[in-house]
């Protein structure tokens, strides 16, 4: 069911599905944990109760953002417990990070070529879950978010640890000069992550981004694991939209027990 764990701390458990062993007929074939596609509803519920069943953390107790590509977070509790885990219309909308001091709530985003974060804070009990393809990496939600756990919930760079799953690599993820425009106007120096191949191709590194938004902020290179998987490259693991344009969605999780 975890595809690939992330084995940060013993009272954490965390990592990302692929796209295997669930109950999805095609083109969703067969673990989709998306609500919003024309997949039949029942199955991926289906597929999110095997997952929580698998860790032991009933669905009731899973909390899901409407992904809208922004820089927005919010901070959950157990008040918000089974938002969007049956039903899109219960999630936290606009939201593409939340985060939690909270035991025994489960974090999830959904992704299939985005870059899924999982984040821990041990020193002060703080997990979090972030989505973030071009749109958020242009509007830097990264940078934004680690800002307001340094400033606001006074982490300490060094004790921040960063998951990165399973997403579109550079020699893959191919864009155009409006996307390039955009990127250029971000507020670190964006030309090492951009490989230009001809006059309206150029080669864009989001994870590379995002990871130069992180040891910015003096996280330390040992504390980032990177899967170092390509969603697009490997059709028979793992859902790309790039790829297949009608599919569906890994998952990407955390909670502290």
């Amino acid at each position: 069911m975890i595809k690939i764990p992330w084995n940060i701390h013993p009272d954490i458990i965390a990592g990302s599905t692929g796209r295997n062993d669930g109950f999805s007929q095609p083109p969703f074939d067969s673990l989709n944990m998306a609500l919003y596609l024309n997949d039949d509803d029942e199955s991926v519920i289906k597929n999110r109760e095997k997952l929580a069943t698998h860790i032991g953390i009933p669905l009731n107790q899973w909390v899901f953002p409407k992904l809208t590509h922004s820089d927005r977070w919010i901070k959950v509790s157990h008040v918000d417990g089974g938002k969007g885990a049956r039903d899109e219309q219960t999630s936290l909308w606009g939201y593409d990070a939340v985060y939690t001091s909270e035991s025994n709530l489960v974090l999830a985003v959904g992704h299939a070529d985005c870059i899924p974060l999982l984040l821990t804070c041990p020193s002060k009990q703080l997990i979090g879950a972030l989505h973030t393809g071009w749109q958020g990496t242009v509007k830097q939600i990264t940078d934004k978010f680690l800002n307001h756990w340094i400033n606001e919930e006074h982490c300490d760079p060094k004790d921040i640890f960063v998951y990165i799953g399973p997403s579109i690599r550079k020699h893959n993820f191919i864009v155009k000069q409006d996307v390039i425009d955009q990127i250029r106007q971000m507020t670190i120096n964006t030309s090492p992550f951009l490989n230009v191949i001809d006059s309206e191709h150029t080669q864009m590194d989001l994870v590379g981004l995002n990871i130069e938004m992180m040891l910015r902020l003096g996280i330390p290179p040992k504390n980032i694991t990177d899967t170092k998987l390509c969603t697009f490259d490997h059709s028979d693991e793992f859902f790309s939209y790039r790829r297949s344009k009608v599919t569906g969605r890994q998952l990407s999780f955390i909670v502290q027990t």
